[in-house]
């Protein structure tokens, strides 16, 4: 082990047979007898293979769109630290319900 490790090395302790019991009750419960790796489907090599295959081909390879970016509601409450809850709680709402009558929702 190198020595810049030596500070890291766990001092070995012991350990009370509960907790032995219950670190090998765990480990068994969440081990998997018959683990069968084919049960499970890779779809972004899936999708990859197609998309390789494709450019090979010849065929054009269109993206996605970019998706526009969500407006961001802006109620302004920073403009007012001094007010209390229920006075910001009135001023979202009447704000909110400006922003949504013109339509920005």
């Amino acid at each position: 082990m190198p020595e810049s490790f030596q500070d890291e090395v766990v001092v070995e302790r012991a350990f009370s047979e509960d907790e032995l019991g219950l670190a090998k009750t765990l480990i068994e419960a969440k081990t998997m007898e018959d683990f069968d790796l084919g049960r499970y489907k890779d779809a972004y090599v899936e999708k990859l293979t197609e998309l390789i295959e494709a450019k090979v081909e010849g065929k054009e390879i269109v993206t996605a769109p970019v998706p526009e970016e969500p407006q961001i509601l802006d109620l302004g409450l920073s403009d007012f630290p001094e007010l209390t809850m229920p006075s910001r709680l009135g001023l979202i709402a009447e704000r909110w319900t400006r922003w949504v009558r013109a339509g920005l929702s």
